[in-house]
């Protein structure tokens, strides 16, 4: 309760489809699937860790940030997110990267973060 804003950087609204379908994640999901477990099952099992199912951010100001160019978390999973955000009605604004990276855009928010401070 002693948090007014939160920025999320380059989110995903689901921990197993971001790690399923990242590029950098692909080894992961090889392994989940020799073991005989689907996106389906892992969306299961990972519910809890979902941020698209821990969205109880009311009276918040919610920054996300995504990068159009994103492979690590596809850029529409943090669409994802922001749609559900609005949703809830939560007060949230999106800021969308048109040109860098998920690593870039992680850089650009640690280098120049008054870019980012929009409330």
């Amino acid at each position: 309760e002693d948090i007014n804003e939160v920025i999320l950087l380059v989110p995903g609204s689901c921990l197993a489809e971001s790690m399923w379908t990242g590029c950098r994640t692909q080894h992961l999901r090889k392994s989940y699937e020799k073991q005989g477990v689907s996106l389906k099952q892992l969306k299961e099992y990972w519910y809890n860790l979902a941020p698209e199912n821990n969205l109880n951010l009311l009276n918040k100001k919610i920054l996300v940030c995504i990068s159009d160019t994103d492979h690590v978390i596809p850029t529409y999973l943090g669409k994802n997110l922001f749609d559900s955000m609005q949703a809830k009605s939560l007060n949230v604004k999106l800021k969308e990267n048109k040109y860098l990276s998920h690593y870039l855009t992680v850089m650009y928010f640690y280098l120049s973060p008054e870019e980012f401070l929009i409330f």
